[in-house]
């Protein structure tokens, strides 16, 4: 019943551990979504589901929210009138060809990065939209994001960008293995330089005890990521909060500790 006001939807939230279940009931719905503009799916699993029906009639989405998509499933998502798209987790494919598919996208999410080149990635995309990027620095253990993955892409009205480092609990070496050549945080980097954007804001996340395995605290992570950065430090912020009083939390919380 609920389906068969599909025509009716402006907005569609689903949660389901079972993606099948839904497919079979779309597969057997005549209905359309000509209003849908806001869409959102959690498979609640690590396997991919694009639910075909709401997107093969191409609804005039807004907003569309996965919580996985892979490079195969990609082209569904291709849209003019897309603003805002927020993706857990996008296997297989470069940046590049994300931000091709979106020409109009002004705000993207992307917490972690799967990237395999293939021989269509190689797609030179000035997204002159984007304003705010959240990007997250995803390392998979000592597994690196391999090189390419934003080599084509340049964001010159980029005003907002944040940024999750990664857990490395695990990893040997850090911040050595974060930020050496082809992993998602150099990339990263560079195309904020190549850009030339007017960053107005950046704001990095990290989780306080995960970074001192080889003495390495969370101070040092942080200037680490910002040296060269091309933004003034009164536009940075960790954690929400401006980057010199965050600094000056930090030492103080050294110094006690010390004493």
């Amino acid at each position: 019943m609920l389906v068969a006001q599909g025509h009716r939807w402006r907005r569609a939230a689903l949660v389901s551990v079972h993606p099948g279940n839904i497919l079979f009931l779309l597969k057997h719905s005549a209905t359309r979504f000509p209003l849908l503009e806001d869409f959102s799916y959690n498979s609640g699993t690590n396997i991919t589901f694009l639910p075909a029906p709401f997107l093969e009639y191409h609804p005039p989405l807004q907003k569309l929210e996965l919580s996985v998509l892979l490079k195969s499933d990609a082209d569904a998502i291709a849209s003019q009138s897309l603003k805002v798209l927020k993706i857990h987790r996008y296997c297989g494919g470069s940046l590049a060809r994300l931000l091709h598919l979106c020409p109009c996208l002004e705000f993207l999410t992307l917490q972690s990065l799967d990237f395999r080149e293939g021989s269509d990635d190689n797609l030179i995309t000035c997204q002159s939209s984007l304003l705010a990027l959240d990007i997250g620095g995803d390392l998979d253990n000592d597994r690196k994001v391999e090189h390419g993955a934003w080599t084509y892409v340049t964001l010159p009205k980029l005003t907002k960008l944040d940024v999750t480092l990664p857990d490395l609990v695990d990893i040997e070496r850090w911040p050595e293995a974060a930020f050496e050549a082809g992993t998602s945080l150099s990339e990263l980097k560079m195309v904020v330089k190549r850009s030339e954007c007017p960053l107005q804001r950046v704001n990095l996340i990290v989780y306080a005890g995960y970074y001192n395995m080889e003495g390495k605290p969370e101070l040092e992570v942080v200037e680490e990521f910002l040296e060269d950065f091309p933004v003034k430090a009164e536009r940075c912020f960790v954690q929400d909060v401006p980057l010199q009083e965050w600094k000056a939390e930090i030492l103080a919380t050294v110094s006690d500790s010390s004493a």
